[in-house]
């Protein structure tokens, strides 16, 4: 019997996808009481790189209430991610993450 035709092998960049950062620890933000009380509720979206170690870095808030906002960035402080991954490896990634306020919280 003929062996079976070999199949190309394509270059590695051809194989390789891309894959984002996955959250795998998400404290919760601290509902400012200030905001609970005046009833303030909303979402506050922030960017942030998420290094190679899982660790975001320049955070910065890119809409929401200014009572809001340093309780969502004090949060995804301390929020850690497995890093995106490229043909591969492990690369840094820009994200923009939503944290909700609600005062059911």
């Amino acid at each position: 019997r003929p062996d079976p035709p070999k199949l190309p092998q394509l270059p590695p960049d051809r194989t390789a996808s891309y894959l984002p950062a996955v959250a795998i620890e998400q404290p919760a933000p601290v509902y400012p009481l200030s905001a609970r009380q005046r009833g303030v509720e909303g979402a506050v979206k922030v960017s942030a790189m998420i290094g190679t170690d899982g660790v975001p870095r320049e955070i910065k808030v890119v809409s929401g209430d200014p009572v809001l906002s340093p309780a969502a960035l004090e949060a995804i402080s301390h929020w850690r991610y497995v890093p995106a991954v490229s043909r591969g490896a492990a690369v840094e990634s820009q994200i923009v993450i939503t944290v909700n306020f609600r005062r059911s919280q």
